[in-house]
C-alpha cells in the first residue's frame, strides 16, 4: 500500500475532524443522536449556538410531520417558538429556552405551550424534561379536543370584540381636527378599548391600558408583575387606518416592559390587530 506523507505544518484529514466544532459535523438524524453530541456541549459562537438550536427544532418538526401534524418554527440565540397544527383550528405554540451562554442544557428547556381551538385560546402550564415530549404531548392534547356539537346554522357569524371593531373601522377615513383630537377619533378610542379589555380577559390577561395622544395611543397589558408595551399609529382625514396591517408601519408595535411605565422595554414586534392580545401574551 501507498503511503501518505505530510508534510511538516500540514493537517491531516484526521486533524480536521479533530478540530472541526461539534456544531459543523453533519446533522443529525434523531433526538437521541442529537442529545448525545450536544448535551454538555458548548458552542465556539453564537453562529454556532443558533444553528445548532435551528437543528434541535428542525428535528422536532421533522416528528412532527411523520405524526401528520404541521410545523413552522422560528429560532432564535437562545430558543426560539415552535408551532405545531392539527388543522386552522387546532394550534399549540411551544416556546423553547437554551441558555445563551456556557454549556447547552435540554432539561426544563419547554414550557407552556399557548392553545387555539375554534377561535379560541388557552394556555399550557406544563414544564417538560426534554424536547421529545413536545409532540406526543401535542397528539394526545388534539386527540382529546371535541368539535362543538352540530347545531342549526346561526345567522349571523360570532364575533370577538376585536373582530367587531376591526369589521366596523378597518379602512374607515377618521375625521382630522388638526391641532386637537376629533371627536370621531375620541370615540374611536374608546370602543377599541373597551373591545381590548375583553379580548385580554378572554386570552389570560388581568387588565389592559390604552391612552389616547394626538391621533395615536399606548397602554400595556398586565399580568401580576408582567407587563407588555403596545403602541398604534392612527391614520386621520383623506388616509384610512388599517387594521389588518402587520408592518412596522401600519402594524401595531408591542414590546416586553418592566412596568407600566417603562416606555423602553424590549424589543419591538408588530402584529395586526386580531392577533394583538394573543401575541402579546406569548411574551410574558
Amino acid at each position: 500500500m501507498k503511503s501518505t506523507k505530510i508534510v511538516p505544518g500540514q493537517t491531516s484529514f484526521f486533524d480536521f475532524i479533530m478540530v472541526t466544532p461539534v456544531g459543523m459535523k453533519a446533522k443529525c438524524t434523531t433526538l437521541a443522536e442529537f442529545y448525545e453530541r450536544f448535551s454538555g456541549y458548548e458552542p465556539a459562537s453564537d453562529e454556532e449556538r443558533r444553528s445548532i438550536i435551528s437543528e434541535l427544532m428542525e428535528l422536532i418538526g421533522k416528528d412532527a410531520e411523520s405524526h401528520g401534524l404541521v410545523h413552522s418554527i422560528n429560532p432564535s440565540c437562545n430558543g426560539g417558538e415552535l408551532r405545531l397544527s392539527w388543522d386552522d383550528d387546532k394550534v399549540i405554540y411551544w416556546n423553547i429556552n437554551i441558555p445563551a451562554t456556557g454549556a447547552l442544557k435540554f432539561g426544563g428547556m419547554v414550557e407552556g405551550g399557548l392553545v387555539k381551538l375554534h377561535s379560541q385560546t388557552s394556555l399550557l402550564v406544563n414544564i417538560f424534561d426534554t424536547p421529545e415530549n413536545i409532540v406526543p404531548l401535542a397528539l394526545k392534547h388534539f386527540a382529546t379536543l371535541e368539535k362543538p356539537k352540530k347545531t342549526k346554522p346561526k345567522k349571523k357569524e360570532q364575533l370577538s370584540p376585536v373582530q367587531k371593531f376591526i369589521k366596523e373601522y378597518d379602512g374607515y377615513r377618521i375625521e382630522d381636527a388638526c391641532s386637537v383630537a376629533s371627536d370621531d377619533f375620541k370615540s374611536y378610542c374608546r370602543k377599541l378599548k373597551s373591545a381590548l379589555a375583553k379580548e385580554a380577559k378572554l386570552v389570560g390577561f388581568d387588565s389592559v391600558t390604552l391612552k389616547p395622544n394626538h391621533y395615536d395611543m399606548s397602554g400595556f397589558f398586565n399580568k401580576g408583575d408582567k407587563y407588555v408595551y403596545w403602541s398604534f399609529n392612527v391614520e386621520r382625514g383623506d388616509m384610512p387606518t388599517y387594521l389588518t396591517k402587520t408592518d412596522a408601519m401600519h402594524g401595531f408595535l408591542y414590546r416586553t416592559a418592566a412596568s407600566n411605565k417603562d416606555f423602553k422595554g424590549g424589543n419591538n414586534h408588530f402584529t395586526d390587530l386580531k392577533h394583538l392580545c394573543v401575541r402579546a401574551y406569548e411574551l410574558i
